[in-house]
């Protein structure tokens, strides 16, 4: 990746792509954009935080906006204090779940939701054009700080979550808990959010701002088996695992070690259950799983990849909840974005509410083997679209993200195949309820390339 554009922002190699020229112009035309507006901004723990942050403060100062700077701070803390300050936008200053070398401008609207695609296209036409407007001298505001953004975030989603959540209960378990958060910017709240939980037994993982990611930081089976050693030394009842920013979250338990990612949203599901009463929304890269727990309870709608897709569909359908299968769950009642607080919240809550082990829970899920492949240097062409729907033909397919294909007879398979948005890659994935017939798929899809 040098320098990758998407409706949400822009994210490349820091000072390849994504040089001090190419931040101040992105900043400079999303100021322009939010008119003047309140824009709060904050970062991830990565070395180059400051030099992103400094050009992107720049830019929105000279459009004549009205910047709160919350400093280091998880993405949902950032994206909940634009609707808690009744803010017009923020940017996150975060590559997210990619390596350290990586930045982005992760931008927002008002209520903390990411940009739409009408949105982003207006941004960025600002931006190739360099169509800015810049403030008079007497209008360029001085910068705001904001300190204690995770206490106020941690008090709030308490508070909005408390009507179906145990909070009382989630205390009383006592539960040992342990959470890695890989030097990123959940080290700056994760202590507040067990310290006001009142989880007294935790142990802290890799959480010193000052230093490096210990690994790559997608919170992904592979990149983990350092932490999987170091709990084979610890006694805990759940051990959970952030992204650099904490708006993703992964989990082990005791006896099975680092479980995927894909089920930390089906688990919460289960938890408020039978409290939904309005449609779930996902998008088309997530597990069946979600289908098995609802079990008829909900409409389940599937959306494009891209976080701001299922927010939006989500405040469509006044959804309770709803999320990603990369580990991101939204929670409406708190706030419509990806959030590791929610999901450790409703995934302790699964356990009280169940009085059943995270191992128990875990071995009563069906089986399902997702297999996810990148694809480098190539490209989705038309005949590669033909030549797919000649190989596969049974089910039904969409084509709004990519090439998306589902058939519910047998080994209720589906697979897509996609330009990924943060990277400029085509990522594959199948899943099938044996692993013999999605890496069968992928074999094949891959030998078009």
């Amino acid at each position: 990746m040098v320098l990758k554009v998407s409706i949400a922002g822009i994210r490349g190699d820091v000072n390849v792509g994504l040089t001090p020229e190419v931040i101040l112009n992105m900043s400079l035309a999303y100021g322009t954009y939010m008119k003047k507006g309140t824009i709060i901004i904050g970062s991830d723990t990565r070395p180059s935080r400051d030099m992103v942050k400094s050009n992107a403060i720049s830019g929105l100062l000279a459009t004549g906006c009205r910047v709160i700077d919350v400093g280091i701070a998880p993405t949902p803390v950032i994206a909940y204090m634009v609707k808690h300050l009744n803010a017009d936008g923020g940017i996150v200053i975060s590559a997210s779940h990619n390596d350290i070398r990586y930045n982005a401008l992760k931008m927002l609207k008002r209520d903390g939701i990411f940009l739409d695609n009408e949105e982003g296209t207006r941004i960025y036409d600002m931006y190739v054009n360099k169509k800015f407007n810049l403030a008079s001298y007497s209008n360029i505001s001085r910068i705001e700080k904001m300190k204690d953004a995770s206490e106020i975030f941690i008090d709030s989603l308490f508070k909005s979550v408390s009507e179906y959540v145990d909070l009382e209960n989630i205390r009383e378990k006592k539960f040992k808990v342990v959470i890695d958060a890989v030097n990123g910017a959940g080290s700056v709240t994760n202590e507040i959010f067990f310290r006001k939980l009142g989880i007294k037994e935790v142990t802290y993982l890799n959480s010193d701002i000052e230093k490096p990611f210990p690994r790559e930081p997608e919170p992904v089976k592979e990149n983990l088996k350092s932490v999987e050693e170091e709990l084979k030394q610890l006694d805990f009842d759940i051990a959970f695992v952030q992204d650099p920013d904490a708006d993703r979250l992964g989990f082990f338990t005791p006896e099975r070690g680092f479980i995927s990612e894909e089920l930390t949203l089906p688990l919460c599901i289960l938890g408020v259950r039978e409290r939904i009463e309005t449609p779930v929304v996902i998008n088309i890269a997530t597990s069946l799983l979600n289908d098995h727990v609802l079990n008829g309870k909900s409409r389940l709608f599937r959306v494009p990849v891209g976080e701001a897709n299922v927010s939006m569909k989500m405040w469509k359908e006044k959804s309770l909840i709803g999320g990603e299968g990369n580990g991101g769950v939204i929670f409406a009642p708190f706030h419509l974005g990806r959030d590791s607080y929610v999901g450790m919240l409703l995934l302790l809550h699964t356990l009280v509410q169940t009085g059943k082990s995270i191992d128990e829970l875990v071995s009563e899920l069906p089986v399902f083997t997702m297999v996810k492949e990148k694809l480098l240097n190539v490209a989705i062409t038309d005949e590669t679209v033909k030549t797919i729907k000649e190989m596969f033909f049974r089910g039904k397919y969409r084509f709004d993200d990519g090439v998306y294909y589902t058939e519910t007879d047998g080994e209720a398979l589906w697979f897509l195949l996609r330009e990924s948005n943060t990277e400029p890659i085509i990522r594959l994935q199948a899943e099938a309820r044996s692993e013999k017939s999605a890496r069968g798929v992928i074999k094949k899809i891959k030998g078009l390339f």
